[in-house]
């Protein structure tokens, strides 16, 4: 297996988000099968479980029993949607930010690919979007080389494949599945704040009970001795 040491800055939160296993078939985030593909899959706020950070990287697993590709070219778009699923269609990439336009290095193998985003992201609480784009390339490799996925309730995953040249601006047709890659995040939180408090009835503490904050997705419940805590807020007034 290959190796690659990513050192992160201290304050970095990390989520992970799915534990799964390869799905034949199902060729996301990037598709080695075609020369040439594209893949949007949506997570929810609920599964990312912070209010606000800085995404400086992803990483996918993948298996590649097969083929071992090197270094390839490849785009990725971030943004943030109030959808939950895919159904009606690809979300429109000019309403995302490009954040990765080079090249990751894919083996044989079980393994992991990086991807330092050039443009790191500033998440707001929403549900996030992550697009995909293999680069047209002459080469084609095995239906085997999998990417690791989780499966959800919804269609939140669309893909399109193809031998010929597709434009990622303008996405088109292809096929949706409830998967979604397993994914790492890596947020620098540094400078964020945190919400706490106690809910008390009467002087007596309350479980249960949803801490929410207006007009944001971020809430969280209160424990058996009535506290909460809401960590990862940019600084300023909430109510």
């Amino acid at each position: 297996a290959y190796t690659t040491i990513t050192v992160h800055p201290m304050g970095t939160h990390v989520v992970q988000i799915g534990s799964g296993a390869p799905v034949t078939s199902v060729n996301i985030p990037f598709d080695f099968y075609y020369k040439n593909s594209y893949a949007q899959a949506i997570y929810t706020a609920d599964q990312i479980g912070i209010n606000s950070g800085i995404i400086n990287s992803i990483k996918y697993k993948y298996n590649f029993p097969n083929s071992n590709p090197g270094s390839k070219a490849i785009k990725v778009w971030i943004g943030e949607t109030t959808l939950t699923n895919l159904s009606g269609g690809f979300i429109d990439p000019n309403t995302l930010t490009l954040v990765f336009d080079g090249n990751a290095d894919f083996h044989n193998g079980i393994n992991d690919v990086t991807i330092n985003l050039q443009t790191p992201y500033v998440y707001n609480g929403a549900n996030l979007v992550v697009y995909t784009y293999r680069n047209l390339d002459s080469l084609s490799y095995s239906t085997s080389d999998l990417f690791y996925l989780s499966s959800t309730e919804e269609q939140r995953s669309r893909r399109r494949g193809s031998h010929s040249q597709l434009d990622p601006l303008a996405p088109t047709g292809g096929s949706t599945t409830t998967y979604i890659p397993d994914i790492t995040m890596y947020f620098n939180t540094a400078g964020l704040g945190t919400i706490s408090g106690n809910v008390t009835s009467e002087g007596n503490p309350v479980g249960g009970v949803t801490v929410k904050i207006v007009d944001a997705t971020r809430k969280t419940t209160t424990d058996a001795s009535g506290n909460y805590s809401l960590p990862y807020l940019i600084p300023g007034t909430y109510a």
